[in-house]
């Protein structure tokens, strides 16, 4: 699904509700099937933000694991770190096993880190949506290969949602066509 129109962000339940709703779009966002990927694509100050809070705090069935990004998370390490950190606020078990997963550290996040992470997404028996905002401030073509691999390869329990001011080099167009 196209919609188009840091740290781990915590702003507590209320913080998207004085804004105008999309019904329109969070419909749109309720499509990303399970094991699929969905991308938000709008310039800067659209809302693009804004509707991912709204449409988390209206799917009070998923565990959305919100991820925001910015210019430090070229660094694989801390990029995985705010992954993991965020995955470890879930409410379903996160083992010890995935807190202690650590990335390659500089440009990649590593195949190790890479196979770790899918085998612990597997092994959670809800399914997790991962939103990645802010996608565009990665310009690591080592870190955004591992992550498109990584998107590739996601258990069919696990939805991302990337949010962009362009569309990212995560090379998807063979996710298109599929």
């Amino acid at each position: 699904v196209e919609v188009a129109s840091g740290d781990v962000r915590d702003r507590g339940p209320s913080a998207a509700t004085a804004f105008v709703e999309r019904p329109r779009l969070k419909q749109q966002l309720d499509t990303v099937q399970r094991g699929g990927i969905g991308l938000v694509v709008a310039s800067a100050g659209s809302g693009k933000s804004v509707l991912l809070e709204q449409w988390a705090e209206s799917r009070t069935d998923l565990c959305v694991c919100n991820v925001a990004l910015s210019v430090r998370h070229n660094d694989s390490a801390v990029f995985a770190q705010s992954l993991l950190t965020s995955l470890a606020r879930a409410p379903q078990t996160i083992t010890a096993k995935l807190i202690e997963l650590k990335a390659t550290g500089g440009a990649k996040l590593g195949e190790p880190f890479i196979e770790g992470l899918l085998a612990e997404l597997r092994a959670q028996p809800d399914d997790i949506v991962v939103v990645l905002d802010d996608l565009h401030v990665l310009t690591n073509r080592a870190l955004l290969d591992d992550l498109g691999d990584l998107i590739r390869r996601l258990p069919d329990n696990v939805r991302v949602v990337l949010a962009a001011r362009w569309d990212p080099a995560l090379r998807l167009g063979g996710l298109r066509l599929e």
